[in-house]
């Protein structure tokens, strides 16, 4: 007994072989067992903008059945599934403009109230305008190194010039 190949998608296991494989992968019932298996991880906006572009189904909507299955180019969708892929969509966008609405207000009112009180604390004590300098130095084991990457390099006094004062606490 051979090598065998299972197929995750159909369920089913047969030679591994170049020409099994290839028989099978190109099968109609292999496919469309793949369609339906990524078809559950599609966006409902984008099922609902697919439907919407195709004609619906007769001979589903009057038998509740069609021989054409998945494969069919006429839409399935039924009113019921219509309206909970419409309800999803919609709690996905509130949830979206929820979260885009409580995060900018929340970081645009704490930088707000962070430049004010700083404009106040600069007005009211000159001292805090002049700036410190920190003071580095090289450790002395990279002291005996030739030409060290700039990251390795202390800062100077000049790096900090053109920075803007901050106050985080």
């Amino acid at each position: 007994m051979g090598k065998r190949f299972y197929c995750d998608f159909c369920d089913k296991s047969f030679a591994d072989n170049p020409s099994s494989k290839k028989n099978h992968l190109s099968g109609v019932f292999h496919q469309r067992m793949r369609k339906a298996h990524y078809d559950a991880f599609r966006d409902p906006m984008t099922i609902l903008a697919e439907e919407a572009a195709k004609r619906p189904c007769r001979s589903f909507q009057q038998t509740g059945f069609c021989n054409f299955g998945d494969g069919c180019r006429f839409s399935h969708l039924t009113e019921e599934r219509k309206r909970q892929l419409e309800e999803e969509c919609l709690k996905k966008k509130q949830a979206e403009n929820g979260a885009d609405e409580s995060n900018t207000s929340v970081v645009v009112g704490d930088v707000e109230d962070w430049l004010a009180k700083h404009t106040e604390q600069t007005e009211k004590d000159p001292a805090k305008k002049r700036r410190h300098f920190p003071k580095y130095s090289l450790p002395p084991a990279l002291a005996s190194f030739p030409n060290l990457p700039p990251s390795l390099l202390p800062p100077t006094k000049d790096d900090f010039v053109n920075l803007p004062l901050l106050d985080w606490g």
